[in-house]
């Protein structure tokens, strides 16, 4: 049987588009002069780095390199502010994790992180940092609306830093406290899907909702306080959307933990049914390491297509294994997490030549992030680019990793002229402990990068100490 993708291309080339596949692109080019396997990246690109700052990438680095300190690093970091206090905590942060994998807490700071990247060529994704957890309950109106506020200020200083090529990224849960999306998903997965028109949480019908408050959002399931809530997430997701649109910024929205998925998913096809009609503007994020994404994204490609949608995404593997599989431990339930590493790596695959054929088709119609650190799945995205005939100056496909994360790899990239962004936190240092605690982890996870990483440091760090 054929597979998506040569499917797809069959499609292609019956269509009397062979000629994407005789020409010489763009991107068979710039794949020549990309050295994908090398191990040391690019040195030469951390010349707009500060020795102080290359002395705490390393010393950042060798910490991410013991487990036991990213395994209790949450622990650490709570312990840091007690005996610390407020302000020496601040400070530690500042100088080490926070200055690490932050972009900065105000205008000016984000914007120079923005600045030393696009020296490079490396573009910014901007988005604000908060992380919420089931039992903490609403965080109130007053609230949701400051996050609203930051997520819009990402987007226009994305939009400053990087013209019409900025990109933001934001979480909805923050905009909603995670208990209410948590029943709102367990009402979604024991009832009709929301891709069906009698479902109450159909996506037409939030659409709608989202377009025209006036009409109301009728919810049985929800107590009055929890319907007014979600209404008001809708709203702010619109007025959020409706800016993106204004500054033509593409915006990223996060997926998260598995229990909340469905819902943030129908609140994300909403989006996109009401601001994806000319173009791909409002992005969904799609996590292979779950077991039934393939499958997922199929059925909302159908969906969208049957509506005359356009779609954009973020492929990535997924930030939230280890809590997901304590999480199913505790509670004695099966864990939604793919099998093993190749497991996820081969439906991350599949997922990735389904988009990718999709883009050859018609890149009108499809825009697709390449949000990964393994070189082997950049490779596999760099040969099917070049394989389809996808020409590069459309940047319907671009490529994605985590700021202070595997930067060999993205000045590679950028250095072959291939679109390429920089994941970047934004906000308070006292709101991202959650965040750097994950970080961490994440990097913990990718042992390879982590010795390329250091590799590459310690050897600029070296070249300037010792240049005599």
């Amino acid at each position: 049987m054929l597979s998506a993708i040569e499917r797809r291309v069959k499609s292609v080339v019956t269509n009397n588009q062979c000629d994407q596949f005789r020409r010489i692109s763009t991107t068979a080019n710039l794949w020549k002069k990309l050295n994908i396997n090398s191990s040391h990246g690019n040195i030469a690109n951390l010349s707009h780095k500060s020795t102080k700052e290359i002395t705490r990438s390393v010393f950042v680095i060798c910490i991410c390199s013991f487990d036991f300190l990213v395994r209790n690093s949450e622990y650490l970091l709570k312990l840091s502010a007690k005996l610390l206090g407020s302000w020496g905590h601040r400070k530690f942060l500042k100088s080490t994790l926070y200055g690490h994998f932050a972009g900065g807490e105000n205008r000016q700071e984000i914007l120079e992180c923005c600045r030393k990247l696009m020296i490079g060529n490396v573009r910014p994704m901007i988005y604000a940092v908060d992380e919420s957890s089931l039992g903490e309950g609403t965080r109130g109106e007053v609230y949701y609306n400051q996050v609203m506020e930051e997520v819009i200020k990402c987007m226009a200083y994305s939009q400053e830093a990087a013209g019409h090529l900025g990109i933001a990224q934001a979480r909805i849960s923050a905009l909603i406290s995670m208990d209410l999306l948590y029943k709102i998903n367990e009402y979604i997965v024991g009832s009709t899907s929301y891709l069906d028109p009698k479902s109450d949480l159909y996506v037409g019908k939030l659409a709608k909702f989202m377009a025209n408050p006036k009409e109301g959002l009728s919810l049985d399931f929800l107590s009055e306080s929890e319907q007014a809530e979600f209404s008001g997430t809708l709203n702010r997701l619109h007025g959020i959307n409706k800016v993106a649109d204004k500054l033509n910024v593409k915006l990223f929205y996060d997926q998260e933990w598995s229990y909340c998925r469905e819902t943030l998913n129908a609140m994300i096809l909403a989006c996109q049914m009401l601001f994806n009609l000319q173009r791909p503007l409002i992005m969904s994020t799609y996590q292979a390491y779950l077991k039934d994404t393939y499958t997922q994204l199929q059925s909302h490609l159908e969906f969208l297509d049957a509506n005359g949608i356009k779609f954009g995404c973020k492929l990535v593997r997924g930030a939230y294994m280890s809590g997901e599989i304590a999480r199913c431990t505790e509670l004695g339930v099966e864990s939604p997490i793919n099998d093993g590493y190749d497991v996820t790596t081969t439906q991350y695959g599949r997922c990735l030549d389904l988009l990718m054929a999709r883009v050859a088709e018609d890149p009108r119609t499809t825009h697709l992030m390449v949000a990964s650190h393994n070189i082997q799945t950049v490779q596999r995205a760099l040969d099917a680019i070049s394989n389809l005939g996808i020409d590069m100056k459309d940047e319907c496909v671009i490529f994605g990793q985590v700021f202070a994360i595997n930067d060999g790899l993205s000045y590679s990239l950028s250095e072959a002229g291939i679109p390429v962004y920089k994941s970047i936190p934004y906000g308070p240092v006292e709101e991202t402990i959650p965040y750097l605690s994950r970080r961490a982890v994440e990097s913990r996870n990718m042992l390879d990068n982590i010795r390329i990483e250091r590799s590459v440091i310690m050897g600029e760090l070296k070249k300037r100490l010792f240049r005599f």
